[in-house]
């Protein structure tokens, strides 16, 4: 890797740590399932721990993604307001060596059941 680029990535992951999102610690949370994975993400299903509440965890595993992440954030805390727009809680990062993991409301089983509503067996 070059130095301009692990330097951007260095700039790019304090402008993660110290913007105004919630910080998580890793050991809060419970993965229970992986949901699916990506280019540049694996999602999970956990558990907050000591509740029942239930979260998606995105881990981030392509340093290169690190910008487009912060992007996707700031977008989702814009438009959060919104009912269908699944709700950003926070993300789990201690140091600039951890891979980012964003914290988000679970809305599998509410969207399946919307879905199963509709009689869509057709298609």
């Amino acid at each position: 890797m070059c130095d301009k680029t692990k330097r951007s990535g260095v700039e790019l992951t304090k402008k993660l740590l110290f913007k105004d999102y919630r910080h998580y610690d890793h050991q809060d949370f419970k993965i229970l399932s992986e949901i699916g994975t990506g280019g540049s993400a694996a999602v999970y299903v956990a558990y907050w721990k000591n509740t029942t509440s239930k979260f998606a965890i995105k881990k981030i595993t392509k340093l290169s993604a690190r910008k487009e992440i912060i992007n996707e954030i700031d977008i989702i805390k814009k438009v959060d307001f919104h009912p269908n727009i699944i709700k950003f809680i926070g993300i789990i990062k201690k140091n600039e060596n951890e891979k980012i993991k964003i914290v988000a409301e679970l809305k599998s089983e509410e969207i399946k059941d919307d879905f199963s509503d509709c009689h869509l067996s057709n298609y």
